[in-house]
């Protein structure tokens, strides 16, 4: 079984706005990479600490996403270095893994990155 969304290492769970547990999966960890750039310097889990809940989650997303429990906003602004990464965290929809008392019932499957526009004056 692939563990690209597993919820089980406890290193990486990480409290929601609402109190309740989220396991940061390696999916979400790979897209943080990918995604941020090369000179971002605050690790995932940090950011996410540092992030704030977007109020309604569901303007993240242009179709109706039921199992969306929490989008996460990280704004890192310093000098030319700007840009912004979003966390969005789901209902585990594992079940087989729930039952293990090591297991969040929420995951970070994947961290969107959010495109700067450059406008005119």
């Amino acid at each position: 079984m692939s563990t690209k969304y597993d919820s089980s290492n406890l290193a990486r769970l990480l409290a929601t706005s609402d109190g309740r547990t989220a396991a940061l999966t390696d999916h979400a960890l790979h897209r943080w990479r990918m995604r941020t750039p090369a000179s971002a310097t605050v690790p995932a889990r940090e950011a996410f600490r540092r992030g704030e809940a977007i109020r309604d989650p569901g303007i993240v997303f242009s179709e109706d996403r039921d199992e969306l429990v929490e989008a996460r906003v990280f704004k890192m602004a310093r000098g030319r270095d700007e840009w912004t990464a979003i966390f969005l965290v789901v209902v585990d929809q594992d079940q087989t893994r729930v039952d293990n008392e090591h297991n969040a019932e929420l995951v970070i499957p994947t961290v969107l990155r959010v495109r700067q526009i450059e406008h005119g004056p």
